[in-house]
């Protein structure tokens, strides 16, 4: 009896709840947003190739915008830069590659069943 007694007192704040709920919802509006603008800029911001690169560069060069001395140093350090992506090592993923004995080829799935490890016996001994 003394529960809906102690609920009949309670008083809800009308305004205070819908001051919190426009607060969450700006919130939640405000991280929506952030995360378009993000997709939106990374969307642009492809890389471009190295010819697409020297072609701008060129464009330039021909507009009077730039020295022909400056664009041969950075035709230069950009072929380096593309060669040094070329010889990097591709990043440790962490998953190797292995082949399954008696597998036809690399294009078969590999062998995904459960198997017992030697040092443990397979079936419980007996009590």
């Amino acid at each position: 009896m003394t529960a809906p007694l102690l609920l009949a007192e309670l008083r809800i704040d009308w305004e205070l709840t819908a001051l919190c709920v426009l607060l969450i919802a700006l919130i939640v509006v405000g991280c929506v947003a952030v995360v378009r603008v993000r997709r939106w800029r990374h969307a642009e911001s492809t890389a471009l190739s190295l010819t697409e690169h020297l072609q701008s560069y060129q464009t330039l060069v021909e507009r009077g915008e730039l020295d022909p001395r400056e664009f041969e140093r950075i035709k230069a350090h950009l072929e380096k830069r593309q060669k040094d992506r070329a010889a990097e090592p591709a990043p440790e993923t962490g998953i190797q590659a292995t082949r399954v004995p008696g597998a036809s080829s690399p294009s078969s799935p590999p062998d995904t069943r459960i198997q017992a490890h030697a040092d443990r016996p397979t079936n419980p001994p007996p009590a």
